[in-house]
Formats: structure tokens, sequence, C-alpha cells
């Protein structure tokens, strides 16, 4: 009996404290897609720590810069690698199927 109700008030306070609570993601956590390799996402996580100092410091021309630098090199390693290495193989996989070709995605 004691025991049913401790577990009623714990459900019931659970279900009103954890509605609507946003969660962050951990970047360790997020799915990663084919074209991601070890080293674009060592990238990713390496760019983290030169925005935490841009947020801390938004007027400080220094933080602002790498922060961009750090941005700008991932994206474009990003974008490479995914036309690159992810369509080039599933093209080169559906050579012969035009039809599956215009449904890449």
């Amino acid at each position: 009996m004691f025991f049913q109700a401790i577990t009623e008030v714990i459900k019931e306070t659970m279900d009103r404290r954890a509605t609507g609570k946003e969660i962050a993601i951990s970047p360790q956590r997020v799915n990663k897609e084919p074209w991601m390799t070890k080293g674009l996402f060592k990238s990713s996580l390496k760019k983290y720590r030169p925005y935490k100092q841009y947020q801390q410091k938004p007027s400080n021309r220094v933080t602002r810069l790498r922060y961009r630098y750090y941005r700008n090199i991932n994206k474009k390693l990003k974008q490479k690698a995914k036309k690159k290495c992810h369509y080039h193989d599933k093209l080169t996989m559906y050579k012969n199927d035009i039809k599956k070709t215009w449904t890449l995605n």
C-alpha cells in the first residue's frame, strides 16, 4: 500500500516535470551520416571550443575570427566529403540504373 502510493506520487511528479523540458543532445550521440569520417567528426567537435569562446566574448575580434575560421573549414570539409565520398559511391553503384540515380538522397 505504502509502496504503491509512493510510486504514484513519483510517476505524477515525473509526468508533470518532464513534459515540456528540452534535452540537449551531445555531439557524440548524434547519428552519423554515411559520409562522416572519424576526422570530420573530430573536426566538428574541435569547432565547438572557439564557438564557446566566441559566445563568452562576442565583441572580441580574435575569438570571432577564430570561430569563423574553424566553422568555414569544417563546412568545406563536410561538403567535399559528402560530394566526393557519398554521392560518388552511390552514383557508381547505380550507374546502370537511371531510375535509381535520380532518387539518390
